[in-house]
């Protein structure tokens, strides 16, 4: 019975070193794949925070472009930037009151709008802070973040918009019907 044993202690300790034999370079390789990725993955946020400081600084100027008075004509339907698809609702209040203001857009709406000036993709948290900016929170909100949060997953299980994780989205192109097409952008 000991050597049966012995025997099969034997048997399963070269297995092992069998196995372990085999596992050193794959570790090896994983590890020099490691050192290779770290770089990549802060080159991919480096370059993720230049995407959104670009995107604001585009939203920024849009605005800026819109206040001089000089958006109708550079996004007219002659334009190379073609016609706006943003909808607005007319009844609702301008932003401010005043008489020179366009109309507040729905909600979600709003998102997409501002989605599509920040190049397609940004945080709920840009969303917030453009529509705070933009004067689109509507005042008879009781909680104008769950609103926004609210609109942006209408948007999302509609499938208009991709939530990419950690409050980020990214709007889906629409097919000439008006649907989402499907893979994002």
């Amino acid at each position: 019975m000991n050597t049966d044993l012995a025997q099969a202690l034997r048997t399963v300790e070269s297995e092992l070193r069998t196995v372990n034999d085999e596992l050193a370079p794959k570790e090896q390789e994983v590890a020099v794949l490691r050192e290779k990725l770290a770089p990549l993955e802060r080159g991919v946020a480096t370059l993720q925070q230049k995407r959104d400081a670009l995107a604001a600084a585009v939203a920024s100027l849009r605005t800026a472009l819109e206040t001089a008075g000089a958006t109708a004509a550079a996004f007219s339907p002659d334009s190379e930037n073609g016609p706006s698809d943003h909808n607005l609702v007319e009844d609702r209040p301008s932003n401010g009151g005043g008489t020179d203001q366009a109309p507040r857009p729905r909600t979600a709406d709003g998102v997409v709008a501002i989605l599509t000036d920040l190049g397609g993709m940004g945080s709920l948290e840009a969303i917030r802070h453009e529509f705070r900016r933009r004067g689109w929170l509507d005042p008879e909100f009781k909680d104008p973040d769950a609103a926004l949060y609210a609109a942006t997953k209408r948007l999302t299980d509609r499938g208009r918009v991709e939530r990419l994780g950690e409050g980020r989205y990214r709007l889906v192109p629409e097919r000439p019907n008006g649907e989402a097409q499907e893979g994002g952008m």
